[in-house]
């Protein structure tokens, strides 16, 4: 399983609990197209936070990665526009991690050098 398929189930599971714990009875279809900020999101803005903290708990207990998604969020200029969905924050934390795993491969290599 690539990066990419591990932040997909990661966001998925952590949508899945949020919303059970919102009370809901039964938790809809995680799909890429789901929007989780912005018009018609599935989570309310408390949930969000929730959300958001699930993921960075999914992201350092699946896959050993300490990340500040809501700073990133907030900061990163290749951030998604709103509405964010599960496929856009998905596609921006593989790529944000590729680019990370990239850089820091550049500079062992250049240190060795």
């Amino acid at each position: 399983m690539n990066v990419g398929e591990s932040i997909a189930l990661i966001v998925g599971k952590a949508v899945g609990e949020v919303v059970q714990n919102d009370g809901a009875t039964e938790v809809p279809p995680c799909l890429d197209t789901t929007v989780l900020l912005g018009d018609e999101a599935c989570l309310d803005s408390m949930g969000f936070v929730n959300f958001v903290v699930a993921v960075e708990d999914g992201l350092k207990s699946e896959l050993g990665i300490s990340l500040n998604v809501a700073e990133l969020l907030d900061t990163d200029p290749e951030r998604p526009k709103p509405p964010l969905t599960v496929g856009t924050l998905t596609e921006f934390l593989a790529r944000f991690l590729a680019d990370r795993s990239s850089s820091q491969l550049e500079r062992t290599s250049s240190a060795r050098v």
